[in-house]
């Protein structure tokens, strides 16, 4: 996966609080995005984007695990990268950058940039 300068990954040992790390860095981006979109829509407008659109069941919807399989497309593409599940590109879309979660140690996370 080449990485984009917007990436974050929520990276800890297992049973060390990640899900309440995801939470914390999710919430923070929501409220970004929600404070991006009030501040660039007219006060009379009736536009009502809100940022509700980002509602999520779970933290894992935006910040899914990066080693677990289901989170990515079974073939990868022309250039052999791997590439995202749809729902998980979606969600990311929707946030405006790719949120991760992982337990890897930092010499098996990616370290290549996407081409500009």
């Amino acid at each position: 996966l080449p990485l984009r300068p917007s990436d974050i990954f929520v990276c800890s040992y297992p049973k060390s609080g990640t899900t309440w790390t995801q939470h914390i860095v999710l919430t923070l981006l929501l409220a970004d995005r929600k404070y991006k979109i009030a501040a660039s829509t007219p006060c009379d407008s009736d536009a009502g984007n809100t940022g509700d659109d980002l509602a999520y069941n779970h933290v894992s919807d935006y910040a899914p695990f990066f080693e677990i399989d289901a989170h990515w497309q079974s073939s990868p593409s022309n250039d052999g990268t791997k590439v995202l599940a749809d729902s998980v590109r979606e969600n990311h879309d929707r946030l405006g950058r790719r949120v991760f979660n992982t337990h890897l140690r930092w010499d098996m996370l990616p370290k290549q940039r996407e081409a500009s």
